[in-house]
């Protein structure tokens, strides 16, 4: 397997040099990549028990809420504070919205630790948008950003000791988030990836996501010119629709967040046919 930042930072010179208009996009990434590379939170997980793990994976039932995480708060609030510096001037509304960020936090007016322990109260972070004046986006973008060591280190603690089999629902068995992307490998076995925790599980080749349809006449697909490794799959009965990629088709092992960045042209597309995402895109500055 090896470094898993490293294999990043591989992936991210192949792709900026087969797709150079994604470049800069894909440099912002590396710097986050990077800083997450280094975190490593320290959690007190109490696994639920395994009869509502079981009745949970068979009623449809996610074991968390978002807000239910176990977070490494301090590392987290240093993740914050490196993200910050790193990509602060990335682009003149980041710049802005951080430059308020630092102000607010240098005199108390706002402290870090409270706005990641209030990541999934969206009362709470809309009300500091619009009481500090910054943007919603990137403000919930440093947030989810700093907290992902300890998402991913949450959810994988329980995946190992679900069933995800038995799932082969829309929506992750984890935190019931919509999926971020889907992918093909395989015997054409399909599978989504959690938009928050980053959890993989099944799902059913033929089947929306959404709305759950198994109506093939309802379900269909279309690709970009020359591009047979990634698609978007559309379902005509809710009119959502989700990225997917083929992995079968590609020459590298991808990253669900660099595919779903580097894809915004089939989100463009999607958008034009009258479509809807299932989830909210990664960030695109």
């Amino acid at each position: 397997m090896g470094d898993p930042f490293r294999n990043r930072k591989e992936l991210i010179a192949l792709l900026a040099g087969r797709m150079p208009h994604y470049r800069e996009l894909l440099s912002f990434y590396e710097k986050i990549y990077e800083l997450q590379s280094r975190a490593e939170p320290r959690l007190s997980i109490k696994l639920p028990k395994q009869e509502l793990r079981d009745i949970g994976v068979r009623e449809g039932f996610p074991l968390l809420s978002r807000g239910e995480f176990a977070l490494d708060v301090s590392e987290a609030s240093a993740l914050f504070e490196s993200l910050c510096t790193a990509i602060k001037h990335a682009n003149e509304t980041i710049e802005t919205t951080i430059e308020i960020l630092e102000g607010a936090f240098s005199i108390s007016a706002l402290r870090r630790e409270e706005l990641l322990r209030h990541h999934a109260d969206d009362a709470y972070l809309d009300g500091i948008a619009r009481d500090f004046d910054v943007e919603s986006g990137v403000l919930r973008f440093l947030i989810h950003a700093s907290i992902l060591p300890s998402l991913r280190s949450h959810a994988e603690a329980i995946k190992k000791h679900l069933d995800l089999e038995k799932w082969l629902r829309g929506y992750c068995p984890i935190c019931g988030s919509s999926p971020l992307i889907a992918l093909l490998s395989g015997e054409g076995r399909r599978s989504f990836i959690c938009s928050f925790c980053g959890t993989e599980w099944p799902g059913e080749r033929l089947k929306c996501p959404h709305c759950e349809t198994t109506d093939h006449t309802k379900l269909h697909y279309f690709c970009a010119e020359e591009d047979e490794g990634h698609r978007v799959d559309v379902c005509d009965n809710c009119n959502r629709y989700i990225k997917t990629v083929d992995c079968r088709k590609l020459d590298y092992e991808p990253d669900p967040i660099l595919e779903d960045v580097t894809t915004i042209h089939l989100d463009i597309l999607a958008t034009e046919k009258g479509f809807l995402r299932l989830s909210s895109p990664s960030f695109r500055r």
